[in-house]
């Protein structure tokens, strides 16, 4: 039984910028080091990740970027996800959306955790790592503004 997530959220970032800030994050992340722990409900799980830039191909019109993610988690008590991180220009803003599967672990009980209260974990892992990139990407176009005030 194959599970999704998505999660999204409204930046204060350029949308001609966003995915290199996510990147730069993402980067981070995959070097390993403190930022490298996803949200496990009250847990902090360290994963192993990896991302690739490729063409965004659910938005027709403009051409640009999306952010393949993936990672794998340390524990068979914990699933593996892959997804993609997408923008959307919301007026002089951008949208980063979260979406993925993953397989509950656990055969037909991980399913019934998973349906009980895995996807609410789930989810809250979703919105916490979206939340932690928009952060990055606002801190990175503040400081950029900041930087060229004229």
């Amino acid at each position: 039984m194959i599970s999704t997530v998505r999660a999204e959220r409204v930046a204060d970032c350029a949308f001609a910028i966003a995915d290199e800030y996510v990147e730069e994050f993402l980067g981070r992340f995959e070097r390993g080091g403190s930022e490298a722990l996803v949200r496990a409900g009250p847990a902090r799980v360290p994963v192993r990740l990896s991302f690739a830039i490729r063409d965004d191909t659910a938005e027709r019109g403009r051409k640009h970027d999306e952010i393949a993610v993936r990672w794998t988690a340390p524990s068979a008590l914990f699933p593996d996800f892959h997804g993609t991180v997408r923008f959307r220009i919301v007026h002089l803003k951008t949208r980063f959306i979260l979406e993925g599967e993953y397989t509950p672990p656990g055969g037909f009980l991980g399913a019934l955790f998973d349906r009980a209260i895995g996807r609410r974990i789930a989810h809250a892992t979703a919105v916490d790592l979206l939340e932690r990139m928009c952060r990055h990407a606002e801190a990175g176009e503040a400081a950029w503004r900041a930087k060229n005030a004229s």
